[in-house]
């Protein structure tokens, strides 16, 4: 059965009142027409929006089916996905808002966030369009996430699971990154805020690329096989393996108290520092070093 708001008129669903699409049910939101949920909306169905969909402050969303979002949706209260969410629209978080997914998240449109997305151990989001997580919005993945889109991060990410940054992926980063699980990386990472690192990041060939210009503390491990471009400061307490197919282009500071192995290339540039009096720096039979020598003194 498919129901469709389709007389002209908006519809709300008030406060202590639920919604519930069963199974093989489908509700259509039309464009120009806008449902406004104070209440509970419960989804096993198919939930089709074209218009446009708000969830107030004490507004619940259950999903168990399907949403496909071609229009807007304004979330001021908690979205709980364990169903499937296909966005090719726009979907705004905001600061009150929360977005808790055990489901799977595609989106091919733009999800802007200003409140909490949990996305659980059972979770994965496949970003092929643009997350923007503002200065107030947090990103908590436990699950994984799959970018071949944009991340533009100015809050707060904490990954406690996996991120697949693939080619044609970028995230830029202006505000914190706290990685204490695994970060794979064959697109493109511009840091221009601070990433600190607890777990296992793999810059892989041939296109993974790392463009730090503010601070990267590794207490983990960083693995290079691509390029990895410093004009900032990375600070490392950890391990950084650079392999044979490897480039660190080093224009800033690197702050060693930890073990830093070289089997590629290292380009310390007339502007690069690396300290290494407290760590241990190994350059192996096919690392190569050109530029300013390691600092055992600083």
């Amino acid at each position: 059965m498919q129901s469709a708001l389709d007389g002209g008129l908006d519809v709300v669903v008030p406060s202590g009142v639920a919604l519930d699409i069963t199974s093989g049910n489908h509700l259509s939101i039309p464009s120009g027409r806008t449902l406004t949920n104070d209440g509970t909306v419960i989804n096993h169905g198919t939930i089709d929006n074209n218009g446009t969909v708000i969830s107030e402050y004490s507004g619940t969303v259950d999903n168990y089916g399907t949403i496909d979002n071609d229009g807007a949706v304004d979330n001021y209260g908690s979205v709980i996905n364990d169903g499937t969410i296909d966005n090719d629209g726009t979907v705004i978080n905001d600061v009150s808002g929360t977005i808790f997914s055990d489901g799977t998240i595609d989106n091919y449109g733009t999800i802007r966030n200003d409140g909490w997305i949990l996305n659980d151990v059972y979770g994965t989001i496949d970003n092929d369009g643009t997350i923007l997580n503002d200065v107030l919005g947090t990103i908590d993945n436990d699950g994984t996430i799959f970018n071949d889109g944009t991340i533009d991060n100015d809050g707060t990410i904490r990954n406690d699971g996996t991120v697949d940054n693939y080619g044609t992926g970028t995230i830029d980063n202006d505000g914190t990154v706290d990685n204490y699980m695994f970060v794979f990386n064959d697109g493109t990472i511009d840091n221009d805020g601070t990433v600190f690192n607890d777990g296992t990041i793999v810059n892989t060939y041939p296109d993974g690329t790392v463009f730090n210009d503010a601070t990267i503390d590794n207490d983990g491990t960083i693995r290079n096989d691509g390029t990895v471009d410093n004009d900032g400061t990375i600070d490392n307490d950890g391990t950084i393996v650079n392999d044979v197919l490897g480039t660190i282009d080093n224009d800033g500071t690197v702050d060693n108290d930890g073990t830093i192995d070289n089997d590629g290339t290292i380009l310390n540039d007339v502007s690069g520092t690396i300290c290494n009096s407290a760590g241990t720096f190994n350059n192996f039979g096919s690392g190569s070093m050109h530029g300013n020598a390691v600092d055992d003194t600083c």
